[in-house]
């Protein structure tokens, strides 16, 4: 165990959270050391939601709904976030624009029990517009810091009908992943990216804690704990591995490290301070593609393999097949353990969220355009968690 004291700071800024494209899930059904998950006890048809072109980010399910955002857009009129009530469910879309932007991108979105929105982001004024953008995301050096004068790191908070209530100006701080707590209270996972691209010194932090105005009150994990000898791009999608997740007692990051294939699970206990740290290695070849805190020491993720790839490298959605839900087990080496589901069921796709004690997730073997079903499954008493 690691512990680190929380240290205060009095600046404003802003959220990010992680998500992860929805693949072609020729799932297979799993078994194994990580507990039993149930047959689902309601599911809940969403083609408007599930449904999304390449531009648009992935839907994550938080406090009753799922939300997704444009990823990029390049003129007003284009960015918008996509709102769908998992009661009704009814969809709302949320036109998004920061004025004086040629072009804007969004990294990570939340979504909390009333409807309000919190968005991480970057945009720039430059007349190069979304080209811009995309040199920033690629680039730590040079043009590419973010301490470039016509790029701007903010986080935007918006009403349920998609007024804009704040944008905040995180200066050389990019945010990259975010999630709300119960009290309104948010954190991001992100980074100061270094003009000269080496690796953050020890008085770099990547978890923020913002109070309800935005203010930062908090900085934990040292971006050393990451990498000593470089940073590592987090930028969705096609950056490195990273999730953010606040359970209703911890708020945990799982994240690439340096070396590659080492990551870190480290979890935060807001009311101490206190952070509990472990390197984790993914099963070989798998990448995970969702996850959740359900409570202190009860991580899960869902899991991919990619098994093949296409043209110029990149993935074929053919060959990418679901290898279902796992549970962060640590012992004397920790280790993701495949979690066994229903026999009579569809196998688990894509972990969305969590529900309570529920886990919102996709089934089956196909798109979610194709089959948009949202089911909710509870897993099996006697489940130990990382803490056991």
């Amino acid at each position: 165990m690691k512990c680190l004291q929380p240290r205060a700071v009095m600046a404003a800024i802003v959220v990010v959270s992680a998500m992860v494209g929805v693949f072609d899930l020729r799932s297979r059904a799993q078994t194994g050391g990580g507990g039993v998950l149930s047959a689902p006890w309601r599911h809940v048809a969403m083609p408007s939601a599930l449904a999304r072109p390449a531009d648009v980010a992935s839907a994550i399910a938080q406090n009753g709904y799922l939300v997704s955002f444009t990823r990029l857009a390049a003129a007003e009129g284009t960015g918008a976030v996509f709102v769908t009530s998992l009661t009704t469910p009814q969809q709302r879309t949320l036109p998004f624009w920061v004025r004086g932007a040629s072009a804007l991108r969004l990294e990570s979105a939340s979504i909390d029990s009333g409807g309000h929105v919190l968005l991480a982001g970057a945009y720039t004024t430059s007349a190069q517009g979304a080209e811009r953008l995309k040199a920033y995301i690629r680039s730590r050096e040079g043009s590419g810091a973010s301490n470039a004068a016509d790029v701007v790191n903010f986080v935007a908070r918006l009403d349920p009908g998609g007024r804009i209530l704040d944008v905040i100006d995180t200066k050389d701080y990019a945010p990259e992943r975010l999630c709300e707590s119960a009290d309104q209270t948010f954190w991001t996972f992100g980074q100061k990216w270094s003009g000269d691209g080496v690796a953050a010194s020890a008085d770099d932090f990547v978890l923020r804690h913002y109070n309800r105005e935005g203010a930062v009150v908090a900085q934990y994990l040292p971006g050393t704990w990451l990498s000593k000898t470089r940073l590592l791009n987090y930028h969705a999608p096609g950056g490195a591995t990273a999730f953010l997740a606040c359970g209703p007692d911890s708020v945990g990051v799982y994240a690439a490290q340096a070396p590659a294939g080492l990551f870190m699970w480290a979890e935060l206990d807001p009311t101490t301070g206190n952070i509990v740290r472990h390197d984790v290695r993914n099963p070989p070849a798998m990448r995970i593609t969702g996850l959740a805190l359900l409570s202190k020491g009860q991580v899960y993720a869902s899991m991919a393999l990619q098994t093949q790839q296409g043209s110029q490298g990149k993935a074929n959605p053919q060959q990418v097949w679901s290898t279902g839900l796992h549970r962060l087990v640590v012992g004397a080496e920790p280790s993701w353990e495949p979690v066994q589901t229903a026999p009579d069921g569809d196998a688990f796709a894509r972990l969305l969220g969590s529900d309570g004690s529920s886990l919102i997730h996709l089934n089956g073997f196909r798109l979610p355009g194709h089959d948009p079903t949202v089911y909710w499954s509870k897993l099996g008493t006697g489940v130990k968690g990382v803490d056991q």
